[in-house]
């Protein structure tokens, strides 16, 4: 069975409907779902929601945990160790728009700085169209496609930089303090040191060169201002080959305060591993090598759901299913969701180009 329609797939442009496409797999079929989130709005201003996915707890069972958001929780934040993945769009801003009026507004934020504010979560970003302006307490930082923010409950605030729509993945996840198992990563040992002063814009080469990623981590000083830690290239897990592997982020283990975290966990032997680490929470960015098929040796399976999204080039997701003797192969192309449930997979590039995926792995408490 073959799925290359893309219904639904990308962002859409200035003046047209907010289209997401989600791919869910299921064991006995391959593909659960594929289609438009239930919850999924749009404004007539241009702003644009859907929850791919909401977590009341940490999960433990890849077939059922994860679902819709509860009632009156659509756009809120989680609390107590509850997550919430979900695609932003946020509108262009007409041209000669004064830089004040252009700033993102939230409910009770100062008008002497407009739009500033934080949550008490730690929110995993990737942007996948258009361009912003992150402001900090202590500098403000363009982003383009492909670029990704860990923001460790700081101070912040947005404002999209052209006529386009901007769009972008956020997964936000609320600390459960009272969770910590014995040997778990505390906020000291996970957490990078803090740059002491607010990190420098990329160097003039990088921000010619639309195809190199970039990792910005936000930090809070002693007064309570924000800034970036660091903000360029990140480290690739391994020598890159035909697949490039970069840790984004992980938690290290169950999430008990918002600066937990980093970028370089791994095994007692000093071994990368392809799980997160501790039973916590891994963003990942995957580059494929255009016309690379790793074959049978790429199938695997994690004890994990996975929240993905293509941020450019077009990909095949290869699925193995109980109940199906044909191969089950959905394409994804830039701006497709999936919603991986622990299943037996593998990923190819299409169209003879390379591709970048980039997903959020949940561990299975107890798998």
């Amino acid at each position: 069975m073959v799925d290359d329609s893309g219904a639904g797939r990308g962002a859409a442009g200035v003046g047209e409907a907010f289209r997401v496409r989600r791919v869910v797999t299921g064991t006995e079929h391959g593909v659960a779902e594929d289609g438009i989130p239930a919850v999924t709005v749009a404004s007539r201003s241009g702003h644009g929601l859907s929850e791919l996915l909401w977590f009341e707890a940490p999960p433990r069972d890849a077939a059922q945990d994860g679902g819709d958001p509860p009632a009156g929780m659509r756009g809120a934040f989680p609390q107590a160790g509850a997550a919430a993945c979900r695609l932003i769009r946020f509108p262009g801003i007409p041209a000669g728009t004064p830089e004040d009026d252009a700033w993102l507004r939230v409910p009770g934020d100062d008008p002497a700085m407009p739009g500033m504010h934080r949550s008490e979560t730690l929110d995993l970003m990737i942007v996948v169209d258009g361009e912003i302006l992150l402001g900090l307490d202590a500098g403000e930082y363009a982003l383009r496609p492909g670029d990704a923010v860990i923001q460790r409950g700081t101070r912040h605030r947005w404002r999209v930089l052209s006529e386009s729509p901007c769009t972008f993945l956020s997964v936000l996840l609320s600390p459960e303090p009272d969770a910590a198992p014995a040997g778990a990563p505390t906020t000291a040992t996970a957490t990078p040191t803090p740059a002491p002063a607010p990190a420098p814009a990329p160097a003039p080469q990088d921000a010619d060169n639309p195809g190199t990623p970039r990792l910005l981590i936000t930090a809070t000083d002693p007064e309570g201002r924000s800034y970036a830690a660091s903000f360029g290239p990140p480290r690739p897990a391994f020598p890159p080959r035909e697949i490039a592997m970069y840790d984004l982020w992980q938690t290290g283990g169950p999430l008990i305060d918002v600066a937990q975290g980093g970028t370089d966990f791994r095994t007692a032997d000093g071994h990368w591993q392809l799980a997160p680490v501790g039973d916590g929470v891994a963003m990942r960015r995957v580059e494929f090598a255009a016309g690379h098929d790793p074959g049978e040796a790429g199938r695997h399976t994690t004890a994990t759901i996975d929240v993905g999204i293509v941020v450019s080039g077009s990909l095949a997701l290869d699925l193995a299913a109980e109940k199906s003797t044909d191969p089950v192969v959905s394409t994804l192309r830039t701006g497709d969701v999936m919603v991986q449930r622990g299943t037996d997979h593998r990923w190819r590039p299409l169209d003879d180009e390379p591709a970048v995926l980039v997903s959020v792995m949940f561990a299975l408490r107890d798998a």
